[in-house]
């Protein structure tokens, strides 16, 4: 049995499980025995072993097998699943539509698909692991399942399995089989519930330590107060939809637009669901506090920083990708982020394929806010002034923030709704001056709010320390400026600060942070510009990293908002910040700063690293990143900067200095394009044919993002042309999957191999022909690519090309003389993949070179029906102009297009069916008619235009069930209708003697019933059995039909052969 193989399989070594399946089989009748030694013989016939199990079967073949088995339910398709598994392993892919079409039915959930179809797992192991979910979920699946087989053109095996004979002999070995196998699960349960008790005495607070849990659990408690203020809107479904499908969902937006609130709201509704909610700092959160298993979200929020891309932030995410990747495999794993709308859009971003995944933007047309939802916001902040909030609501996407941070202030008592609304920045300018005219009260309010800016939104209670020596000088130059005496201690500064919470300050696990980071933006420009020399001596690095913008001549048209402008005269006091985070090993934070976009600038900071000893600057040009371990040629080289790459190459900077990642510095410069930076470091002798830790090289990368220039000057400096990544993927091929022509032409030029491969046999004219680069296509074949080569499933250039719907491709392989028929693996050809996706074009164009318009695949299902099948109406046009077409050409199960057609209920196909003489009443080898399937499903538009071609009404399946007998059966009173209209035999019966009328009192159809009683149906007219209408209605409790048939006469005292009544 099935569950037999999983309890087999499951010891590690041979032997133990050689010792499993003999336990087994010595609890079975001797048959099975005889089975085990007919296999032991075909795999080894001189294998001394078999001779010895025999004698050990002769001695138990006496014993009867004692087992009761009555209380075993015993189903047919058990049996008929276990008599066909191994042609189902052996010969059938269920990772492809078996899986697809099953999961549409809901036969198996999302977790079982994934685990079907997992990429990790062989065909074969796919197939047991689906047949082996199949067989415990009754007759149901075993039903879908024989559709799916159809569904997936595996007929003949789906026509096997539904006719495979099971013999008494057969049922008893199952029931005894399951009877052993319930009397071994009892005993396993029995240790399981023991360990089962065991793990309840642990909860996970042995994963996540008690003082991070309440961490955790201070915050979710804000949220939900928080929360108690959130008005749903229209974005809501679309992100509990998506997180509750998806591992990894990000909600973007520009700031203030409710992304946190929003995200903080599902979160909360997520734990209703069962799941443990991890609010995030780092990407090593979600590795730290990871539990397989276990239902968890790891909710962050401005993912890869607040204001700009962090590269830090970004790049240990890059570093983690692969080991988060593998995390979200477990299902029980979700990750939920929020993210600046233009940071979202960093072209660094789409590097990160789970960030990509899924996002919802809040700033969109579909889902910014109506004008309704920001009525419904602004009543609950402003009461009966919500008209004149929602008049000036438009003016700021941000429009839920401003009615917090209104109701917050408490501005009401004060400032006037509509200045507020009109400028609200100016408004806060303004407390923010009345604030420092409040006497040292509040002057030291002013004074603590600015030390949480300078923090970067990091103030910790521990910085208030007297044990604090950092921040000296800082809180001595801070009290000056904010006129305050020295002597004020940091407890008063602290004191001060918690006056704000609420307003200004929210406090979160001992960090002070400003409320909201669009107003953190705002005060840090405000007072950023107000004590600059202040804010670049002190700020922290990723301050002074992303939020100083210089006022150069090449960057006054930069137009940053909230970006603090550092005036000509104060630009050294910045450059030497710059080289003091430099030596402090903040490298990276220094060689990213947005200012070095400026040629201006760079001078400057090539003039001020000059006049440094020639030892520190050599030591600079080495200094490793505290973080990234990079040094500074590599953000030189990647920025483009040529002037600084020179100068650190002249302070003995290594130029083929790897990081971790195996990067480098021409790497980078080729990724990027900076081609006067890649021409510098291969004059200064770059190994140019230096990879990273994937096997990609400069010339693969620069190819892949189509640097033609860079890739000419690689070339020159001999790169080899066809160096391959660990993937087996040429520059060749990346350039002609990413359609960059010129760089298809340069390499071609050079000698690459035009027929280079990647390990799955992938050429570079059959990625370039999936991928529609019909370009790149020709320079190919005219460097005489092979037109027909195909990749290891037997798809060719046109077959691919076909399937994508790519017509010019289409057009240019067939123009070289390509194969027009050739066939993949799976025996479909290029004609065949086009007509079932609809690519009317590409069809026109495969039948104007003599494609086979009748090649079947193994089940003998030909274009045309795989057309019909799927709706492709103007296919299915295309394909009855061809003169050889056979219309009534039938699949291995004799459907026929036009049964195919009203199986599926596409009414459009029927009809150009019937105008090419199409047979109405071709019937399936089971005797079902087009009329007979279209009234099964109800399928009432197909009836009647099948009808009005005169259809057969009365024609009948193998079974003699008509049209409107199995139309009654499934309640389709439509179809009823519309075949009583057409003279349908009302007492038409089947093979068994039941009416229409039987069948649908049987079922319950009272609506049919009444049609098909006005209609003068026989209301007595029994079945073989005697049964009549009355009798079947009552037996099945249909207290309707039972009102409705006796308003007919119906004969209350019938009985049938047993002398029962309905009474």
């Amino acid at each position: 049995m099935i569950e037999d193989r999983d309890e087999i399989i499951k010891p590690a070594t041979q032997t133990e499980r050689n010792k499993v399946l003999l336990d087994i089989l010595t609890k079975r009748p001797y048959g099975t025995f005889n089975v085990l030694k007919d296999v032991l013989k075909e795999s080894d016939p001189y294998n001394t072993d078999v001779q010895e199990l025999v004698s050990r079967m002769q001695c138990i073949e006496s014993c009867d097998e004692s087992i009761s088995c009555h209380d075993i339910i015993f189903h047919k398709h058990i049996v008929q699943l276990q008599k066909n598994y191994m042609k189902f392993v052996h010969d059938v892919d269920s990772k492809t539509d078996i899986a697809d079409y099953l999961y549409e039915k809901s036969v198996i959930n999302t977790e079982e698909k994934e685990e079907v179809c997992s990429s990790s797992i062989t065909r074969h192991e796919s197939n047991r692991i689906l047949y082996s979910k199949l067989f415990r979920k009754g007759k149901d699946a075993y039903t879908h399942l024989v559709k799916a087989l159809r569904h997936g053109q595996y007929e003949d095996i789906a026509f096997e399995m539904e006719n495979t004979q099971v013999s008494e002999h057969e049922i008893q070995l199952f029931q005894i089989g399951m009877k052993k196998l319930q009397e071994r699960e009892k005993e396993r349960d029995f240790h399981a519930i023991q360990t089962k008790l065991e793990d309840l005495t642990r909860t996970h607070d042995e994963v996540i330590p008690k003082n991070i849990l309440e961490q955790f659990e201070r915050r979710l408690k804000q949220w939900k107060e928080d929360d108690k203020m959130y008005f749903s809107t229209a974005a809501e479904k679309p992100v509990m939809t998506s997180i509750l499908t998806e591992n990894c969902v990000a909600i973007v937006g520009n700031s203030g637009t409710g992304k946190t609130f929003l995200s903080h709201h599902v979160s909360l509704m997520m734990m209703d669901q069962g799941y443990i909610i991890i609010p995030c700092e780092s990407p090593g959160d979600v590795r730290q506090w990871f539990k397989h298993g276990r239902k968890t979200l790891f909710v962050f929020d401005d993912v890869c920083g607040r204001y700009t891309l962090n590269q830090q932030i970004f790049n240990e995410w890059k570093q983690r990708r692969e080991h988060m990747e593998s995390l979200l495999e477990d299902n029980c794993c979700k990750i939920m982020f929020t993210c600046r709308l233009d940071v979202y859009k960093e072209e660094q971003f789409s590097s990160l394929s789970i960030f990509k995944t899924c996002h919802i933007d809040l700033s969109s047309q579909e889902l910014r806010l109506s004008a309704a939802e920001r009525f419904e916001i602004a009543k609950m902040y402003f009461g009966e002034n919500a008209n004149k909030v929602t008049e000036l609501s438009e003016k700021y996407d941000f429009f839920p923030l401003l009615c917090s941070l209104y109701h917050k202030q408490k501005f009401q008592k004060h400032i006037n709704i509509s200045n507020f609304f009109s400028n609200p920045f100016e408004v806060f300018q303004s407390e923010l001056e009345n604030l420092y005219r409040e006497g040292d009260a509040g002057k030291m309010k002013y004074c603590s709010l600015v030390l949480c800016v300078m923090f970067n939104n990091t103030l910790k209670e521990e910085n208030f320390s007297i044990k604090f020596k950092k921040g000296g000088p800082l809180i001595e130059d801070l009290l000056d400026k904010c006129e305050l005496s020295i002597e004020t201690s940091m407890e008063r500064l602290r004191k001060s600060l918690k006056t704000l919470a609420g307003t200004y300050i929210v406090k979160e696990d001992g960090t002070y942070k400003i409320i909201h980071d669009k107003l953190f933006d705002f005060l840090a420009k405000y007072f950023g510009e107000k004590m600059i020399q202040l804010f670049i001596d002190y700020v922290k690095t990723g301050f002074i990293r992303e939020r100083f913008i210089c006022e150069t001549e090449d960057n006054m048209d930069t137009d940053i908002e909230f970006a603090i402008r550092i005036p000509d005269n104060e630009i050294n006091r910045y450059i030497k910040r710059l080289v003091m985070d430099w030596d402090n090993g903040f490298v990276d934070n220094v060689f990213d700063n947005r200012n070095m976009n400026s040629s201006t600038f760079k001078k400057k900071f090539i003039n001020k690293l000059n006049k440094l000893d020639q030892s520190k600057q050599e030591e600079l040009a080495c200094k490793h990143d505290i973080k990234s371990k990079d040094i500074a040629l590599g953000g030189s080289c990647y920025v483009g900067s040529v002037d600084l790459v020179r100068w650190l190459i002249s302070r003995k900077s290594d130029i083929n200095y790897c990081k971790e990642d195996g990067c480098f510095p021409l790497f980078w410069a080729s990724q990027e394009g900076h081609i006067n930076v890649v021409e510098e470091l291969l004059q200064q002798s770059a190994e140019v044919n230096q990879y990273n830790n994937n096997g990609v090289s400069s010339l693969h990368i620069a190819s892949q993002n189509g640097h033609v220039h860079v890739v000419k000057e690689l070339l020159k400096y001999s790169a080899e042309v066809n160096q391959c990544n660990f993937n087996g993927v040429s520059p060749l091929y990346i350039a002609s999957q990413d359609g960059h022509v010129d760089v298809v032409k340069v390499l071609l030029q050079h000698s690459a191999h035009v027929n280079q491969c990647m390990i799955n046999g992938v050429s570079p004219l059959w990625q370039a022909s999936q991928n529609g680069h019909v370009d790149v296509v020709k320079e190919l074949l005219q460097h005489l690519a092979e037109v027909n080569r195909c990749d290891e499933d037997g798809y060719s250039p046109l077959y691919i090309a076909s399937q994508e719907g790519h017509v010019e491709v289409v057009n240019e392989l067939l123009q070289n003389s390509t194969e027009v028929n050739q066939c993949a693996n799976n025996d479909t050809s290029p004609l065949w993949i086009a007509s079932q996706n609809g690519h009317v074009h590409v069809v026109k164009c495969l039948l104007k070179y003599s494609a086979d318009v009748n090649v079947c695949i193994n089940n003998s299902i030909t274009p045309l029906l795989i057309a019909c099948y799927y709706n492709r109406r103007e296919v299915v046009h295309e394909l009855l102009k061809c003169n050889d077409v056979d219309i009534d050409v039938c699949d291995s199960d004799g459907s026929s297009a036009i049964y195919i057609a009203s199986q599926q209920g596409h009414v459009d196909v029927i009809k150009e069916l019937l105008q090419h003489a199409a047979k109405v009443n071709k019937c399936k080898n089971n005797g079902a008619s087009p009329l007979y399937i279209a009234s099964e499903i109800g399928h009432v538009n197909v009836v009647k235009e099948l009808l009005q071609h005169s259809a057969t009404v009365t024609l009948c399946d193998n079974d003699s069930v008509s049209p409107l007998y199995i139309a009654s059966q499934n309640g389709n009173v439509d179809v009823v209708i519309e075949l009583l209209k057409h003279s349908a035999e009302l007492n038409l019966c089947d093979n068994n003697g039941v009416s229409p009328l039987s069948i649908a009192c049987q079922e319950g159809h009272v609506n049919v019933v009444q049609k098909l009683l006005k209609h003068s149906a026989d209301v007595n007219l029994c079945d073989n059995d005697g049964i009549s209408p009355l009798t079947i209605a009552s037996q099945n409790g249909h207290v309707d039909v039972v009102k409705e048939l006796l308003q007919h006469s119906a004969d209350v005292k019938q009985c049938d052969n047993d002398v029962d009544s309905p009474l």
